[in-house]
């Protein structure tokens, strides 16, 4: 088992997720929060050292994520 499992395995009680918890849930979710607060998908893919159209895989679009762009044009 990989460290980064290891982690998850510790972590995930901690933060009162009940769930197996996996890298590959913690790329998408790393990726996804990143995103939603408005990091390049340039960054996000140097971070999880990724290509740009891994990020696209990874990173889902929150609602969050509209609203804070629909913010930026005013509103609409």
């Amino acid at each position: 088992m990989c460290r980064e499992r290891k982690l998850l395995i510790v972590i995930a009680p901690l933060a009162g997720i009940a769930k197996d918890i996996t890298t590959h849930v913690g790329r998408h979710t790393c990726a996804t929060l990143h995103l939603e607060k408005g990091f390049t998908r340039e960054y996000i893919a140097d971070l999880l050292g990724v290509s740009i159209r891994i990020v696209d895989t990874y990173a889902k679009i929150t609602r969050q994520k509209h609203r804070n762009e629909s913010a930026r044009l005013g509103g609409f």
